[in-house]
């Protein structure tokens, strides 16, 4: 009966621990290419860079 148990335990932390690496690679994934250096910044990547400097340095600490 224990050795179901733990079974059961440790198949339910192995679910647990891929939906939340799942989760957090759709918000910040591990395999992402770095952007070409010499490629021109689109119009999205200029207003991202424009607002960037607006934010103040204690809120960027906080992201």
């Amino acid at each position: 009966m224990l050795d179901i148990a733990g079974i059961l335990f440790s198949a339910i932390m192995i679910l647990i621990v891929i939906v939340r690496a799942a989760q957090l690679d759709s918000r910040n994934p591990w395999f992402e290419t770095p952007p070409d250096a010499n490629a021109p910044m689109t119009g999205l990547e200029r207003a991202r860079a424009n607002a960037a400097r607006h934010i103040p340095a204690w809120r960027k600490q906080n992201q």
